[in-house]
């Protein structure tokens, strides 16, 4: 058995290679070694898969109940990264994404048949709370970083408005400059340097802004994704409450798998990547 590979196939969706990203590099022109090193990538994604699925099938006797959840969680994770046959050049890869498409969905398919309907809805539920853990995990650290740095866009204005401020200004300062030498030279100069240093402030608070926002946005690596998720989770206190409740339902899942007990192997191994 191999740990990378079940450590792998758990992995929460996002990290998952997706079909979409060689679309992607392809649209985009983008060297055909990286295209194929992402190809290659995706391939030893699918054996992991095939792989796990292969462990937990031959093991299945011993936790049907555990030995479904996981395998949704892979059949999910296939489904989620879109992956068909004409990704790949070679026959042997062709065929091999085929079968292993065929084999984890009928095996996910048999076991959750096979389990009884209350041992069913433990499945769904711990599905769906370990699909979430990821996502309240990065909602709570990166909320704060993101929320700062919507407030700091709006605060920093693009270089044409910053000419144009900066232009109205000094016409406004020599308009007035001109009105106060008839009253008196003194005026005038008084007025040009509160109008220089008013441009001077200016330019100098967009510039600390302008680096204060190019900070936070090196904080957090997916702002869009922070943003897809704050409608779902508000804000991070009830972020805190829902993951306590998550990794509860799945701790309860996975809770019985102890490197004493008669779970060992595979098992023992899906116990290290769920950190219980």
């Amino acid at each position: 058995m191999n740990v990378h590979g079940v450590i792998q196939s758990m992995q929460p969706l996002h990290t998952i290679k997706t079909a979409t990203e060689v679309r992607v590099l392809r649209d985009n022109n983008a060297p055909p070694e990286e295209i194929q090193a992402l190809v290659r990538a995706i391939r030893d994604q699918v054996f992991h898969f095939r792989q796990t699925a292969e462990a937990l099938v031959a093991k299945v006797d011993r936790s049907p109940r555990l030995c479904a959840g996981v395998l949704l969680l892979i059949a999910q994770r296939m489904r989620y990264a879109q992956i068909s046959y004409e990704l790949f050049d070679e026959i042997a890869d062709k065929e091999f994404v085929v079968d292993t498409q065929r084999y984890i969905n009928a095996q996910t398919s048999r076991l959750l048949q096979a389990i009884p309907a209350f041992e069913l809805t433990e499945v769904l539920d711990m599905v769906y709370s370990y699909e979430q853990v990821d996502d309240l995990k990065y909602f709570i650290e990166h909320i704060d970083t993101v929320t700062a740095y919507t407030a700091f866009q709006s605060q920093v204005h693009v270089d044409s408005a910053q000419k144009t401020i900066q232009y109205t200004v000094a016409i406004a300062t020599s308009g007035l400059a001109a009105l106060g030498w008839v009253l008196s030279p003194w005026l005038t100069l008084v007025l040009v340097v509160v109008g220089i240093m008013g441009i001077v402030w200016y330019t100098q608070t967009q510039q600390q802004r302008a680096q204060k926002l190019r900070q936070l946005y090196k904080k957090c690596d997916n702002h869009q994704r922070v943003l897809s998720l704050q409608p779902r989770y508000k804000n991070k206190e009830i972020a805190r409450n829902l993951l306590e409740q998550q990794q509860r339902t799945v701790k309860a899942f996975f809770g019985d798998m102890s490197p004493t007990s008669h779970l060992t192997g595979i098992f023992t191994v899906i116990q290290m990547q769920v950190n219980l």
